[in-house]
């Protein structure tokens, strides 16, 4: 019996932390559209709280990864709209989550 070589990719992510992950078990971009548009938003509206790196494998797919920072706003925001996301709930639009960053920010002093 002949095995398939399997791969894990590692990282160090933004805060410090190892990832360990199967690429094969990534759900597809397709899935991911949504979130990524409001990351995209947040960062392009100029928060500091939210990055994205892409790398490509070694099968020539590319895998993106989302940090946060939990010490801003737009961090915790993100972190309950990738939970709503992975519990298959709709999403809000961009423009919806940057009017809500809008008022969270003028809470206080997280930017």
């Amino acid at each position: 019996m002949r095995l398939k070589p399997k791969s894990l990719c590692i990282y160090l992510d933004r805060n410090g932390r190892f990832q360990v992950f199967d690429p094969r078990k990534l759900p597809a971009s397709e899935a991911q559209v949504d979130l990524n548009d409001i990351a995209v938003a947040v960062i392009n509206a100029g928060h500091q709280g939210i990055k994205i790196d892409e790398s490509r494998l070694s099968n020539g797919k590319y895998v993106q990864a989302i940090a946060v920072r939990l010490d801003t706003y737009e961090g915790i925001i993100f972190n309950g709209l990738k939970a709503a996301f992975e519990r298959k709930e709709p999403l809000p639009s961009p423009d919806a989550v940057l009017d809500l960053l809008k008022i969270s920010c003028s809470w206080g002093d997280k930017s």
